[in-house]
């Protein structure tokens, strides 16, 4: 997965304090050693990174655009990313979390990873560990007539759902926030939050929802602020 979302979001949750685990393949290239380096010097535990012998590390450019906008460029198939499957998972270091997260982007770069994704979330549910899953959608990973019905059956498996509006347009359609958050409530996650970029956000939980302004600050690249978000609210959750 190398540098990606769901690394991204265990470094944030690294950094702010808490413990974070990941779980993946990487090649034994020279990107997935800098890859491994990188988690370890943040404070990731990586005893669940496998190195595959002979794999190559999946790699994406990031293009930044004026304003700050972000677009990607993947070159991940057949990487050792891809080759992840539910015979990879430690399910006993799962049931141990306090939260297990995944992403739309894990499912999406094959089968066998997004079979892995969904016996990760049913391990994590059986042992009381909270779901958190940000749906992440990107169709150059994947046509939507396959995400679509992927990203709903996760998201009834999720107790905290962390889609972008641009997200939700693309699954629901036209929609506001308030009616989207009322969609996604009603498929079972107890806690909605849909980042709003500049706009801010708006999270339902517990029968309450809260709007909070964005913070204004100088747009250098936007590559990677869902992702700290994700950490943040997971961990402000675990903090109460």
């Amino acid at each position: 997965m190398g540098r990606g979302d769901t690394p991204n979001f265990a470094v944030a949750i690294a950094r702010l304090g808490e413990v974070a685990g990941y779980i993946c393949r990487v090649g034994d290239d020279e990107f997935g050693k800098c890859f491994l380096d990188m988690w370890r010097r943040e404070g990731v535990d990586t005893s669940h990174v496998i190195v595959e012998e002979g794999g190559f590390t999946g790699v994406y450019f990031t293009s930044v655009k004026d304003g700050g906008e972000h677009d990607f460029t993947y070159y991940r198939r057949g990487s050792a990313a891809s080759h992840l499957s539910p015979a990879d998972l430690d399910l006993g270091y799962i049931k141990m979390a306090k939260v297990f997260h995944s992403s739309g982007i894990s499912q999406a770069i094959s089968r066998s990873s997004r079979e892995a994704v969904f016996r990760a979330m049913e391990a994590a549910k059986e042992a009381g560990v909270l779901v958190s899953y940000d749906p992440n959608i990107r169709l150059k990973l994947w046509p939507l007539n396959v995400a679509r019905p992927v990203v709903m059956r996760t998201i009834r498996l999720a107790d905290v759902v962390m889609p972008s509006m641009e997200d939700l347009k693309t699954l629901l359609g036209s929609t506001s926030p308030e009616e989207a958050l009322r969609l996604i409530l009603k498929r079972g996650p107890k806690t909605v939050a849909i980042k709003l970029g500049a706009g801010g956000c708006i999270v339902a939980s517990d029968g309450k929802t809260v709007r909070a302004p964005g913070v204004k600050v100088k747009l250098v690249d936007t590559t990677g602020a869902g992702d700290a978000f994700d950490g943040a609210l997971i961990v402000g959750l675990l903090q109460g």
